[in-house]
């Protein structure tokens, strides 16, 4: 069982009860008890700066190495596919015989124009980090 915070008759604290387990138990820790450990903590590492910048420059490899990758090709690929399914409503449209028809058609056309407009801005960030 996790710990849950709870306000008790000596204040704030952390409490786990477990009745049910091989070794029942039932522990408190006061809040100030454990903000205390966590300020200790805080300035033992801020006093080391080599590992707060080297705990950074993982964090950061981390994530380049989860960003995914997106190249010019494959944006261009969607863009063209996003226009010809522009092009395929376009069509629909000419043979909607419904005002309902229409309307739904229209929605589903913005929808993709909407894509293409984010696709297209995808294509000038790639553009910019290119020119970087």
């Amino acid at each position: 069982m996790s710990p849950v915070p709870r306000l008790g008759r000596h204040g704030s604290c952390y409490e786990c009860k477990d009745r049910h387990s091989v070794a029942p138990h039932r522990q408190t820790i006061g809040l100030r008890r454990i903000d205390e450990a966590v300020k200790e903590k805080i300035a033992e590492t801020v006093a080391h700066p080599e590992f707060v910048r080297a705990k950074v420059a993982e964090e950061r490899k981390k994530l380049q190495e989860s960003k995914p990758v997106i190249d010019r090709e494959s944006i261009q690929a969607t863009l063209a596919d996003i226009e010809q399914e522009i092009q395929n409503f376009i069509e629909l449209a000419h043979q909607a015989t419904t005002a309902s028809m229409v309307t739904r058609l229209a929605q589903q056309m913005n929808d993709l124009e909407n894509q293409q407009r984010n696709v297209e801005k995808l294509l000038f960030v790639v553009e910019d980090q290119e020119q970087e």
